[in-house]
Parts: C-alpha cells; sequence; structure tokens
C-alpha cells in the first residue's frame, strides 16, 4: 500500500519542476520555429514571435501531456500503479545540430510491471498514442492553415521535414498549388503537430516495449516476438537508407530488450481487441513518415550515390 502512495504522489513538485522547464526549452524551440534566434534578447520583445514561440511550446507540452494522461488515466481505472507524466527538457543548444531542435525529449510515466489481464495492457498501452493524436489533428489542421507558402532561398541549409499521410493531406487541402522553387513554411503550431505525429508514430512502432510493442503483445501474446524482429530489422534498414536517427532508436529499444516482458496472466485478445488494434494501425499510418528529416540517409550523407 506505501508502495503504491510512492507511485502515485511522492515528489509531485519534481513533475511540475521538469514541467517548468520543459516549456521553458520548448519555448526557446518555438521561437526559433518563429525566425528568431533565442539566444538574442530582442526576440522575446518581439509579439509576433513570442506568439508564435508560446503556440508551439503550449501545443507540443498539450500533445505530450495528454499522451501521458491518456496512459496514466487507464492505470486509474485498472488499477494499475503509476506515476503522473515526467516531461523531458531538451535545451536546442547552436552547434549541437538536430537534437534536441525540438526542445524535448518527450515524456514519460512510470508503471509497476506486474501481470495483468490482455484487455488492460492493450488499453494502457493504446491509451496514451489515441488521446495524443486526438490532441495532434486539430493543432496540425491549424497550423497547417497558419502556414504560408515561400520561396526557398538560395544557397541556404533548410531543414527538409518529411510529409506524413496526414500532413501530405492537409497540404493538399490549404496549399494545393506550390510554384517550383517554393515550400510550406510551417507555422510554429504547425510544427508542433509535426512533432506530435512523429513522437506517435515512434511510440506505435510494435517493437521492444514502445507502446506499440504492447498493443501487439496484448493481442498476439509470444507470436508478437516474431514481428518484433522483423520490424527491428525494418527500422535498422530505415536508418540506414532514410533517417540515422532510426539506428539510434532501434538501439535504444534493443537495450531495453526487443522481447517483451511476460506480462499477461490470461490468453491474449485475438480478435476480440481487433477493433483497438485496428484503430492504432490507422493512426500509425497517417502519421508514420520513413525519413521524417530528408536527405538524411547514411548514402547520401557520405556521398555513396
Amino acid at each position: 500500500m506505501e508502495d503504491d502512495e510512492k507511485m502515485s504522489s511522492h515528489g509531485v513538485w519534481r513533475h511540475w519542476a521538469l514541467l517548468a522547464l520543459a516549456f521553458v526549452t520548448t519555448t526557446f524551440a518555438g521561437v526559433s520555429f518563429a525566425g528568431a534566434d533565442p539566444f538574442v534578447l530582442a526576440s522575446w520583445r518581439d509579439i509576433a514571435t513570442m506568439r508564435g514561440a508560446l503556440s508551439y511550446s503550449v501545443s507540443v507540452l498539450a500533445i505530450l501531456g495528454v499522451h501521458e494522461l491518456g496512459h496514466y488515466l487507464q492505470c486509474l481505472k485498472r488499477n494499475v500503479p503509476a506515476t503522473p507524466p515526467y516531461f523531458l527538457p531538451g535545451l536546442p543548444i547552436p552547434g549541437l545540430g538536430l537534437l534536441p531542435f525540438i526542445g524535448t525529449f518527450g515524456a514519460f510515466i512510470k508503471m509497476r510491471a506486474s501481470k495483468m489481464r490482455a484487455i488492460d495492457l492493450l488499453s494502457i498501452g493504446a491509451g496514451g498514442p489515441i488521446a495524443g493524436f486526438v490532441v495532434t489533428l486539430p493543432i496540425l489542421i491549424i497550423g497547417i492553415a497558419l502556414s504560408d507558402v515561400r520561396p526557398i532561398p538560395p544557397d541556404t541549409d533548410v531543414l527538409t521535414l518529411g510529409d506524413n499521410l496526414l500532413m501530405f493531406g492537409l497540404n493538399q487541402i490549404f496549399h494545393p498549388s506550390i510554384p517550383a522553387g517554393s515550400d510550406v513554411w510551417l507555422h510554429p503550431m504547425a510544427m508542433a503537430g509535426w512533432v506530435g505525429c512523429f513522437l506517435t508514430a515512434l511510440n506505435l512502432v510494435p517493437m521492444g516495449q514502445l507502446d506499440g510493442g504492447h498493443i501487439a503483445y496484448s493481442i498476439f501474446g509470444e507470436k508478437y516476438h516474431r514481428v518484433a524482429l522483423w520490424v527491428f530489422g525494418c527500422v535498422l534498414l530505415l536508418g540506414f537508407f532514410a533517417f540515422p536517427g532510426w539506428i539510434m532508436i532501434a538501439v535504444l529499444v534493443a537495450t531495453m530488450g526487443l522481447k517483451h516482458p511476460d506480462m499477461i496472466k490470461d490468453e491474449p485478445l485475438g480478435k476480440n481487441g481487433a477493433m483497438i488494434g485496428w484503430i492504432c494501425l490507422a493512426i500509425f499510418v497517417l502519421t508514420f513518415s520513413p525519413a521524417p528529416i530528408q536527405g538524411m540517409g547514411l548514402p547520401q550523407m557520405f556521398g555513396w550515390w
């Protein structure tokens, strides 16, 4: 009983402190996405810049927070001890490349791993991505609508983000005609929507103990482990040909273990979990991009072709 109380209430101040720090670091990133330098004081005095910066930080923290609350509330509903969300700040320091250019490393909750029913594991695993997607969708719609089309500056290194199906469809609706040499310049709020899509798709990859791993394991049981190995190989290939970040993600997941812990105390759900599984698969298909940042495959980076 005492341990359960610690899981739910001990050190609540840490959660608020981390949230406050994450707000600061995501606002730093938001200033960059608003087209200003966050390390120049004048940027913080410009009302238009700060409006854009705050639209990013508030939106991305809302997506992360609701995602983790989706997990947390399902844990409470199913009497699984868990902590409130921990937010991970990430200050975008110049010269260190892309990470952590979005201003955060995400968020997580701590859950006590123990035997549970398959439907409980499925609901806890799926609760986060579904809840996060519900918030990501309107943020992305508003953000794409606020974005504009601009010429690509010559002789300038421009970060080109990879579209997913959802962003591609919204761009077709709001920006159907893009002249040659131009592109859609994402509003900071749209950038938050892109981050939401990326993190949602990442979490839904059926591998290890990611949300997708929990979902697939609750549906397929021990058969899931063969799927995880196959997915691991595909992620490594994507890391080589499309985006090196996938290699780092695959290695991190493998370090924690590709095999899911034995947590189900009854039979896998099978067809009974089909509806939730199909919903999560649809969200994954809509939000996944093989190359979240374009032109960064290892062959292109090293000039192999």
